[in-house]
């Protein structure tokens, strides 16, 4: 009745992109300057969930569990986790 591990990952990505903000010059008052930074950043995620198995009743509660840990940890990336719990039907 109970399938300790239903399912489970392991990969590799790549967030990447840009931020653009606008900052004031101290210097000079009233001048406004635009500035962008581009980033790239790769990570390996993992995830897996435990539950029941539904074949037994119609629905079924099911825990998920999943990581994002960055290759190179740097200023705009970090390592993420997080679960969820639901119901698998």
């Amino acid at each position: 009745i109970y399938q300790p591990l239903r399912w489970l990952y392991l990969g590799y990505g790549r967030d990447q992109g840009s931020m653009e903000f606008q900052q004031s010059a101290i210097a000079t008052p009233g001048q406004v300057t635009t500035r962008r930074l581009s980033y790239r950043n790769d990570f390996y995620t993992f995830g897996f969930a435990v539950g029941f198995d539904p074949t037994k009743r119609k629905v079924a509660p099911i825990l998920a569990v999943y990581g994002k840990i960055p290759v190179r940890p740097g200023e705009f990336n970090g390592s993420g986790v997080g679960a969820g719990l639901g119901l698998y039907f």
